[in-house]
């Protein structure tokens, strides 16, 4: 099958990696399906790109590279709602906002994205946790091999992300 983006222009995908998620993104109910492209080998940062609209796109991140306490439980019982089994593999994302000015670059924490790796099917849910907001400030908790770098974390950047 082919997606047209008006990203990365024509994507040809197999059927199997259209990933289905119940209830659409919030704010587009009508954006359920939608394929991972990987920005970059080695980063962190995936494209979210909808396979309905082509102008939709969000980068989204694994919430562990950002925050190592993430909650599990609330995730799990979301994919409950819409039938998956707590014995199936996970994926979580979070949507990235890339700003030049304050905040700065941020993760919706509040809203993540979780879907069952065997069927490739998920939901985004909203946690009712005030720990986390949708502006929480990222900086990717990965070491850095640089000696100037004196923090051991990587600060991202917009530049980083040149499709951006």
């Amino acid at each position: 099958m082919i997606i047209d983006t008006t990203r990365f222009g024509g994507i040809e995908v197999d059927d199997s990696m259209i990933l289905t998620l119940k209830g659409g993104l919030l704010g587009f109910a009508d954006a359920t399906n939608f394929i991972l492209i990987d920005h970059a080998p080695q980063s962190p940062f995936r494209w979210l790109q909808s396979a309905q609209i082509p102008e939709l796109a969000f980068v989204v991140i694994d919430p562990f590279e950002a925050i190592e306490d993430y909650p599990l439980e609330p995730l799990m019982q979301a994919l409950k709602e819409i039938g998956i089994q707590e014995s199936e593999e996970i994926a979580v994302g979070v949507i990235v906002t890339f700003r030049k000015g304050p905040p700065g670059n941020t993760v919706n924490l509040l809203a993540p994205l979780v879907f069952s790796v065997d069927s490739r099917t998920g939901v985004q849910t909203v946690l009712h946790n005030l720990k986390y907001g949708t502006q929480h400030p990222l900086t990717i908790a990965k070491p850095v091999t640089s000696e100037n770098n004196q923090t051991g974390r990587i600060e991202i950047s917009p530049q980083s992300l040149t499709q951006v």
